[in-house]
């Protein structure tokens, strides 16, 4: 029987599988009706978000600001294309997608100038309906957890394994997301009085799986 979670969606990895069997013609066991229908529901909107990304990062070619900030965080052609970061219509936000286990579950805006200066979805806008952790990337062994999503970038972008909240607070679903990864893990908390009491609440939530890392090891305390 396949798992399915109390909210009815599908368990880890489910969704992936059943896009390869209809690929490829395979006859997997029979599944709640309504969990289907949830899951196809989140697939139609991540295959959205990913074609919003698409256009957002062919954008960027015309708004030499926003290839200006994104260089200026060390984020070349390559790495742009890697993470299909962008730019909004009128040039005033960088865009990055919002990246949870290979697919795009949202678009995130970066102002370049004024506040706020990230713009999210709202929770029930996520394909899931709730905010998931950005996760950029494969995740191998060890782990290090920040709030910053351009951090996580950064980090994956060296050849780390990184994940982000997307602030300093994390969410129920986000703290269960947490508990079913392996770890260690490792925070690495903004060089900030914030920074500093969010590492204080996250470790006290996940020891022993997650350690905090000397806060000379922190991201600056200037929000990228």
């Amino acid at each position: 029987m396949i798992q399915t979670f109390r909210d009815g969606t599908l368990g880890p990895g489910i969704g992936a599988a059943f896009d390869l069997a209809r690929e490829y013609g395979v006859n997997l066991p029979e599944i709640d009706p309504k969990a289907r229908e949830k899951a196809q529901e989140r697939r139609e909107k991540e295959d959205l978000y990913l074609k919003q990304a698409e256009v957002c990062h062919r954008a960027l070619s015309r708004h030499p600001a926003v290839i200006a900030w994104w260089e200026g965080r060390g984020f070349d052609e390559e790495l742009r294309e890697r993470f299909l970061l962008g730019a909004n219509r009128d040039g005033t936000a960088a865009v990055i997608p919002y990246w949870h286990q290979g697919r795009v579950h949202g678009l995130i805006s970066r102002k370049l100038e004024g506040d706020p200066k990230y713009l999210y979805l709202e929770a029930k806008d996520f394909p899931a309906g709730y905010r998931p952790l950005f996760i950029p990337g494969p995740l191998r062994g060890e782990a290090f957890l920040v709030e910053g999503i351009i951090d996580a970038l950064a980090l994956v972008a060296l050849g780390e394994n990184a994940i982000a909240v997307g602030g300093t607070n994390i969410s129920e679903p986000q703290m269960r997301e947490l508990g079913r990864i392996p770890g260690p893990l490792y925070i690495l908390p903004d060089a900030d009085e914030e920074g500093d009491k969010a590492a204080r609440e996250w470790v006290r939530h996940l020891y022993p799986k997650a350690l905090v890392c000397p806060a000379e090891y922190g991201q600056e305390a200037e929000d990228a």
